[in-house]
C-alpha cells in the first residue's frame, strides 16, 4: 500500500488546511476535497488510492457503520427524511415494485445486524460491492485549480 496509515489523507488535508468529506444518495457518492493549491497533487494521489487499493480494515468498517447509524439517528425524525421514506414505502413493498421502493438509507440493522443474522460476510459483500462497482467506467473526476488544463 502507498499509504498504510488509516487516518495519513485526513491528518494531510487537515496539516494542509484544507477540508474532504463524502456523502452517498440514491444512486452515486461524491467524494470531494478543498486544498490550498500547493496540496493539490499530493491529495489527488492519497485519494486515488482509495478506489485504486482501499485499505478497509475491519476496524475501519465498524467505525464507518457506527457513523453511518449515528447520521441514520440524527435525521430519521427530519421532515425531509420523513417524506422521502414515505415516498419509498407508497413506491410498493414487493420485489417486482419499482427500486425505489427499497429502503434508501443504511443503518447498523441493514447494513450489519441484518445481514450477519442471515450469515452474511459483511466484509466479503463490501469487497465484492468495491470490485463490481469502484471500477473507472462508473467514476468521473472533477479538478478545479489554480493552474493550467496541461498541469491539471
Amino acid at each position: 500500500d502507498k499509504y498504510p496509515k488509516e487516518n495519513a489523507f485526513d491528518e494531510f488535508i487537515s496539516k494542509s488546511g484544507g477540508s474532504d468529506n463524502a456523502y452517498t444518495e440514491m444512486e452515486y457518492t461524491v467524494y470531494h476535497l478543498e486544498i490550498p493549491q500547493e496540496g493539490l497533487f499530493k491529495a489527488l494521489d492519497m485519494m486515488a488510492q482509495f478506489f485504486v487499493s482501499p485499505l478497509m480494515s475491519g476496524d475501519a468498517v465498524e467505525r464507518e457503520l457506527n457513523s453511518i447509524e449515528s447520521e441514520f439517528q440524527l435525521s430519521k425524525n427530519c421532515d425531509e427524511s420523513r417524506l422521502l421514506q414515505l415516498l419509498c414505502h407508497t413506491s410498493g413493498n414487493d420485489p417486482g415494485c419499482h427500486p425505489f421502493s427499497k429502503f434508501s438509507w443504511g443503518n447498523l440493522k441493514s447494513l450489519k445486524e441484518i445481514p450477519e443474522k442471515n450469515n452474511v460476510d459483511v466484509m466479503k459483500e463490501l469487497w465484492k460491492f468495491y470490485h463490481q462497482y469502484y471500477v473507472a467506467p462508473n467514476m468521473r473526476l472533477v479538478v478545479v485549480g489554480g493552474y493550467t488544463l496541461d498541469v491539471l
